[in-house]
């Protein structure tokens, strides 16, 4: 069960993005909640700039951990580096922010106490997730412009306890930036897939789900960052490499097959819900316009 003091292990995978990790790097320093340590896994970048930018803020050893693997463009096997960190030092939960998204800076003390409620309730739940809003930005040079708001993954339930079939879409998964859970989670089952280059913790998210609860609270405390039109260090994993998004994809969606059946339904009807959803949004709107053209 959560404590006030319980450590805090955050987990930042990096490449060559010192305008990206200030910010991250930042979103974890301002935070409310005082035991927390910084694990930077850089994954064969320039080490000497992530350490340019920890002294420019301030940042001491004692507050975050620097180590450099090559993980050959594997994501998960830095994850699983970060968190073998996290593991020697104690920590009890663990928090993948990547070097591209960022936080409320009460998010960690939140997550942490309304986790400890639902313990009470379900000693079954092992982690628990807010809400996001995506986050579409631009850069330009040195200049982050953001371009507009929207929340992510909203078919997922506000309140109470998540639904495994509720991932089985991948379009409602939530991010890692909004996702906290115990490290002995990650332990029991030998953490994240380091042979999926995409879909690595869509894959770790359902196979959380198939032995702990995940906990839901309806407050807006991560910002998920989408950058559509960035191209090279600045792009976002969810964009580009078609072939090995859909290969992972399909990798994934296989293993569910195998164990649940054809669970193409429930992406279908997930895909309703969406709709459902835009729907109302819109004849919402359409209200509000009407009664402001009525006065």
């Amino acid at each position: 069960m959560a404590g006030s003091n319980d450590l805090v292990a955050v987990v930042t995978r990096t490449k060559d993005r010192p305008l990206l990790l200030r910010r991250a790097l930042l979103s974890v320093k301002n935070q409310t909640y005082e035991n927390h340590i910084h694990i930077l896994v850089n994954d064969n970048g320039d080490e000497n700039t992530i350490k340019d930018v920890l002294r420019e803020l301030h940042i001491t050893p004692i507050d975050a951990r620097l180590i450099t693997i090559n993980s050959g463009g594997h994501m998960e096997a830095t994850s699983n580096a970060g968190l073998e960190i996290a593991k020697e030092l104690g920590a009890k939960f663990v928090v993948i922010h990547d070097d591209d998204d960022s936080w409320s800076s009460d998010f960690l003390s939140v997550m942490t106490s309304e986790l400890s409620r639902y313990q009470e309730l379900a000693p079954s739940v092992a982690g628990i997730i807010c809400r996001a809003n995506r986050v579409y930005e631009k850069i330009d040079g040195n200049t982050i412009t953001v371009d507009h708001f929207e929340p992510h993954a909203t078919i997922l339930p506000e309140v109470g306890i998540l639904d495994v079939a509720d991932l089985f879409d991948d379009k409602n998964n939530f991010a890692p930036i909004q996702f906290l859970y115990e490290l002995r989670a990650w332990v029991e089952l030998d953490g994240y897939n380091p042979q999926l280059t995409t879909y690595g913790d869509w894959d770790f998210n359902l196979r959380f789900l198939e032995k702990y609860d995940i906990a839901a609270i309806p407050n807006y405390l991560a910002f998920y960052h989408w950058r559509l039109t960035s191209t090279g260090v600045d792009s976002n994993s969810i964009v580009g490499k078609n072939y090995q998004k859909e290969t992972c994809r399909q990798v994934v969606l296989n293993r569910l097959q195998r164990k649940y059946g054809n669970v193409s339904i429930y992406s279908k009807i997930a895909q309703i819900q969406t709709e459902l959803q835009k729907l109302g949004e819109k004849v919402d709107a359409l209200q509000q316009n009407k009664k402001h053209t009525a006065v």
